[in-house]
């Protein structure tokens, strides 16, 4: 599954997660994956968050860690001590009956 993450200029921003392997179990559809976005830049940027390459019938996407909706855009300030990474939520949904992944 690609991220992709596009600002000004993109080597500005990186996209990382302390989740590097995950496994669900059988009865269970939905996954959420703290994500971190750093601005490496002096200046604020605008990040559009657009997610390629995904299974059929999956429901992914960017949440805010908080609150229940999407992220498509986000300002991003300058990390700093001061100003940590803007923290968001991958969550993965998978599809139920036979389109499930095997486990």
């Amino acid at each position: 599954m690609a991220a992709v993450a596009s600002a000004q200029e993109s080597a500005d921003i990186t996209l990382d997660s302390p989740v590097r392997s995950f496994e669900m179990g059988p009865t269970e559809d939905r996954a959420d994956l703290d994500v971190r976005l750093r601005n490496s830049a002096d200046t604020r940027r605008l990040v559009k968050l657009t997610l390629e390459g995904l299974p059929e019938g999956w429901d992914i996407g960017v949440w805010n860690r908080f609150f229940d909706y999407k992220v498509a855009e986000i300002v991003v300030e300058p990390t700093t001590e001061e100003t940590p990474a803007t923290s968001l939520r991958l969550r993965i949904v998978l599809p139920l009956g036979d389109d499930r992944p095997a486990a």
